[in-house]
């Protein structure tokens, strides 16, 4: 499939950083797309706003709507979720050519249900608490019927300790920029006519997952986790 010959659709409900990455580089032709919608779950966000400022359409997608009647599959075949916190429902990813996904952390490990921005970068630095591991990751992932199931295309690794990373909003910050930089190299590679199944992780996983108790324990405290790292953590940090 041709994508460079349809807009991008950037589905968002948050600030809208990632969106405004994309819609810059769609209109400086860096991605090669025709154009670029956004597509916002709330009416007040940070995503309209910078819409708003590139001159981008917005089409808002009320809790009453599919998201296929926002937009068709036909006119939109790619779809980019960029801080969606919506679950889509299957009817509602099946119709797409392809649809993308950023996570701003190792999937299938911090993924699923809950797993959404800090609670996702929470969960992993407690993770590397309990093991003495150093890494996180960004990952772009294919959207499928189970929540960040689908599979990897690409994934970032970044070495905590060297960035001086040591609470989940500084991962937050420190990781974003790459974020970025994965699904704007993943999308220039589907508009260069790579087929998605061939697009795959370029370098090994730097983590040891194969405690199964430990990891149980890390995703606990991410889904619980309201903001109180320094208290939780008593002041310990990756070295």
């Amino acid at each position: 499939m041709n994508f460079c010959d349809n807009k991008l659709a950037v589905v968002a409900s948050g600030s809208g950083t990632t969106f405004g990455y994309l819609a810059r580089h769609v209109r400086t032709n860096v991605l090669p797309f025709d154009g670029c919608v956004l597509v916002h779950t709330r009416a007040r966000c940070g995503a309209v706003d910078r819409a708003r400022e590139l001159q981008v359409e917005t089409r808002h997608w009320s809790r009453a709507q599919s998201l296929t009647e926002v937009i068709s599959p036909g006119e939109f075949p790619l779809v980019v979720l960029a801080g969606c916190l919506r679950v889509l429902q299957p009817a509602e990813v099946a119709p797409y050519g392809l649809m993308l996904n950023t996570h701003p952390g190792p999937l299938p490990e911090f993924g699923g249900k809950g797993f959404y921005g800090i609670h996702v970068h929470a969960a992993v630095l407690r993770y590397l608490e309990l093991t003495g591991q150093h890494y996180t990751c960004a990952t772009v992932h294919q959207v499928s019927s189970e929540i960040d199931a689908g599979r990897v295309m690409g994934e970032h690794w970044l070495r905590l300790a060297d960035n001086g990373c040591f609470d989940p909003d500084e991962v937050a910050e420190t990781l974003l920029p790459f974020e970025h930089l994965l699904i704007g190299t993943t999308l220039l590679r589907l508009t260069a006519g790579e087929k998605p199944d061939e697009i795959s992780p370029a370098s090994p996983r730097q983590l040891d997952f194969s405690n199964a108790h430990v990891l149980q324990e890390a995703r606990e405290y991410g889904l619980a986790y309201q903001g109180n790292w320094s208290a939780v953590t008593e002041g310990v940090k990756i070295v």
